[in-house]
């Protein structure tokens, strides 16, 4: 499985930046982070992930940083022209480290949440080098196979998780835990291959 790799460029973070604060200090919802530094670096990465799938595909880039309990788009950051609605999930990881165990997670209740009009989710990956920041496009994943458990392992509330790089925690939600391997892979377009110290890592 071939794994698209890209620099993140620094218009793109001042941009999120900018829009994750405005948010912040003017959107009045509850958020999901009680701490104020999660509540700003998970928005950041969620809201760069959005960022940067828009400008892959030269869609309108957000111009606001959700972060508050139950969403406001219902799993629906893009509509696609077919009318097939995308949920963009991005999350940081320590190293450049490419193990299909480093998968992603789904939480239950947001499969299961009647209002959630997600139909693909694509999972982005970011990690930093210095001061450089880079992407990897997990791949993509029909939100149909994770509801009829054909893909993914169900990790219940409570229950310890661990990964072979050592991260330990323990799951404050029932989730679906997914290989990196279960996913589709994303076939990389121009605008992604043009992009900086672009390659392809192999899984």
């Amino acid at each position: 499985m071939k794994i698209p790799q890209f620099k993140v460029a620094a218009e793109q973070i001042v941009y999120t930046q900018k829009i994750v604060q405005h948010s912040l200090e003017n959107h009045s919802a509850s958020n999901i982070w009680a701490d104020g530094g999660k509540t700003y670096h998970y928005r950041l990465t969620g809201t760069l992930g959005e960022v940067i799938f828009a400008d892959l595909y030269d869609l309108p880039r957000p111009k606001l940083a959700f972060g508050a309990v139950g969403g406001q788009d219902f799993g629906r950051d893009f509509v696609l022209a077919g009318g097939r609605n995308i949920d963009v999930k991005t999350s940081m990881q320590r190293t450049p480290t490419l193990k299909d165990e480093h998968g992603v997670l789904i939480k239950k209740m947001q499969i299961n949440d009647v209002k959630n009009q997600t139909d693909i989710y694509y999972f982005l990956r970011l990690y930093a080098v210095g001061w450089d920041l880079f992407c990897m496009a997990f791949g993509t994943l029909l939100a149909s196979d994770v509801k009829a458990g054909r893909v993914g392992k169900l990790k219940l509330n409570g229950e310890i998780t661990q990964r072979g790089n050592g991260a330990v925690w323990v799951n404050d939600n029932d989730c679906f835990d997914i290989k990196i391997s279960e996913l589709t892979a994303i076939k990389p377009n121009k605008k992604m291959e043009s992009l900086g110290d672009y390659k392809l890592l192999t899984l």
